[in-house]
């Protein structure tokens, strides 16, 4: 008998491992896929919800459209060159998370930096699309589309964005071919044609995917990218492995891509992602429809340049963007559109992380997500600017506090404007601009970067070159003063745009290319003028408990899935939109708080 019952568990220990291997082959569970686990993206706190990040940053050994990256080299280190920089050698657009814009599959689309900047955020529902997964290649039809609608109980939103969560995001990690990658991933399942068109007829402005590409590995016709980018619907693609924790859930969504002029995508794409973890997906709709009313209803300015063939940078004109012809030509022989970039992580509108100009100090992925928002100081510095080569004084500072009154504060983002933005343009030579600006540009004093520091800043930024002007550009002061705080450097923002100056409001300047270890990044900062995050989050917490004690009172009488089916997005949409008001008339009478200006 006890050879009998030894016998039965080896035989039920090895059913159980078989019926696991089979299904780690239906489904794409990973097990040693790959030499290297990658670090855990970023999260952080926001009054007590969740933002986190769903980028996956470039970086040599992962892969591409079929094929390894081997595009990033070190241009300079610290220890040997005084400076700290990462250099991208004809790397393509599609590379890391990043977005297609329409332009891509579509010659009549948009190009990257044509997406409005109103699409670019916005409420996302993420479809957990792996029970529909039988085998790698397998397609996400319209009925399953459908069916996961009427599993959790709420429509796709119009105007909103859909993430399909499949789990090949477990695949993403370090390898030494694309043979080693495809035959562990054996694939990658994607949207059918009827599932893009369903889509569609949403009306959704955006969808992202897990995987390299909206289309299964097997349709090289790209069906899924013809019907949805000719509806000018954008695509993310390679989202990573945090997708898998909001899974049947609804985020709000915020998308930097790169500006580039005829741009077909924005790679290395910081992706975020804000929810409440504690929350399922209708409480999260309306969590997600309160930003976005909010947002839509608020004055905002996109403060990044266009990134293009001609524009200054580091004592040169930058020519780093090329095609293979017009989208028209490319997509009649290639079947798409697509460029090539040529760069260091500094050009055009930046953010030089610490590590550009220090050792032990934030990398590009390493800064926290939180450093990236907050209350921005616009400073008018012109009246104080008494040449091209100034450098703005603690004095000055002070000066401005004390006419403005306005007074820099703990986690502030200082915005200085020097009027150099009004420069900002397409040249032919470096001498041509360089004449233009009256051969230099200001910055700051070494004295003034250590007012800032002992102010406790969490970024600066500028609308010049550097923070150093070029008579302190041997050594660096202002720089070196600032990032050895762990303070992040913004250059050439284009503050030439905003109406009004010496004044205070709100800003999310997120890094747009992220390459791993990166010394900086192209950056996409948005300003909002009355913007009360907080109030929004406050809001939507006394709505949840309100909601939280109405189920509670009707529990007797009426079940927990019939109260809840009760809220559905039309209802979300109408609070929200209620509460957007009730957030206008409380920043007209309330202008204390850290997320408002």
């Amino acid at each position: 008998m006890v050879f009998d019952m030894k016998f039965l568990l080896r035989s039920l220990t090895l059913s159980c491992l078989t019926i696991l291997i089979t299904v780690s082959a239906l489904s794409g569970v990973v097990s040693l896929a790959y030499v290297e686990k990658l670090p855990t993206p970023r999260e952080s706190d926001l009054l007590g919800l969740k933002v986190i990040e769903l980028t996956n940053p470039i970086q040599n050994e992962v892969i591409k459209w079929f094929g390894i990256i081997n595009e990033v080299s070190v241009l300079a280190t610290v220890p040997k060159d005084g400076y700290y920089s990462l250099f991208l050698n004809n790397s393509g657009e599609h590379v890391g998370t990043h977005v297609d814009a329409p332009v891509h599959f579509y010659y009549d689309g948009l190009f990257v930096n044509e997406l409005p900047l109103d699409i670019l955020y916005g409420v996302a529902v993420v479809v957990d699309a792996r029970k529909y997964i039988s085998h790698p290649n397998d397609t996400i039809t319209m009925n399953e589309l459908m069916d996961w609608e009427r599993t959790v109980g709420v429509e796709i939103p119009k105007g909103s964005i859909v993430l399909i969560y499949t789990g090949w995001a477990n695949y993403w990690g370090l390898y030494t071919s694309w043979d080693q990658y495809w035959s562990i991933a054996r694939g990658w399942p994607g949207l059918s044609p009827d599932a893009a068109r369903y889509l569609v007829s949403k009306g959704i402005v955006g969808v992202g995917v897990d995987t390299l590409s909206i289309d299964p590995a097997p349709a090289m016709n790209f069906p899924a990218h013809y019907i949805l980018t000719e509806a000018n619907i954008y695509i993310i693609e390679n989202i990573n492995t945090n997708l898998e924790k909001l899974a049947n859930n609804a985020v709000f969504l915020l998308l930097a891509p790169m500006k580039t002029k005829y741009g077909s995508a924005g790679p290395g794409l910081e992706l975020l992602a804000i929810y409440d973890p504690n929350a399922d997906i209708r409480l999260n709709l309306l969590l997600a429809n309160m930003i976005k009313t909010s947002l839509d209803q608020a004055e905002k300015y996109d403060l990044a340049f266009t990134v293009e063939n001609g524009m200054p940078a580091w004592f040169t004109i930058w020519r780093g963007f090329k095609t293979l012809g017009t989208p028209k030509e490319m997509i009649s022989t290639y079947a798409a559109y697509y460029g090539f970039l040529t760069m260091n992580e500094h050009i055009g509108t930046h953010m030089d992380a610490p590590a550009h100009f220090a050792v032990g100090v934030w990398r590009i992925d390493e800064i926290p997500l939180d450093r990236f928002w907050g209350r921005a100081v616009i400073m008018d510095m012109r009246p104080y600017v008494r040449h091209p080569n100034y450098s703005i004084t603690v004095e000055d500072i002070k000066s401005w506090e004390g006419k403005t009154g306005i007074r820099i504060s703990r986690d502030d983002i200082v915005l200085i404007y020097t009027g150099w933005a009004r420069y900002w343009g397409t040249y032919k030579t470096w001498d041509e601009y360089w004449n233009a600006i009256g051969k230099g540009f200001p910055g700051l004093s070494p004295e003034a970067a250590e007012y800032l520091v002992s102010k406790g800043i969490k970024g600066i930024a500028l609308d010049t070159l550097s923070v150093d002007p070029p008579t302190q550009a041997v050594d660096f002061p202002a720089h070196k003063i600032l990032v050895n705080a762990n303070i992040w450097i913004g250059e050439n923002y284009n503050l030439a745009v905003l109406p009004r100056r010496d004044t205070t409001a709100f800003i999310l300047s997120l890094p747009a290319m992220i390459v791993k270890e990166g010394s900086g990044a192209p950056a996409r900062p948005i300003l909002i003028y009355n913007f009360n995050l907080e109030s929004i989050v406050n809001q939507y917490k006394a709505l949840k408990n309100l909601m939280f004690n109405a189920d509670n009172v009707k529990e007797s009488s009426v079940s927990t899935t019939t109260t809840k089916s009760l809220l559905n997005s039309n209802v979300i949409l109408a609070l929200s939109l209620v509460l957007a008001f009730t957030t206008i008339l409380y920043i007209s009478t309330h202008r204390k708080s850290k997320y408002l200006n």
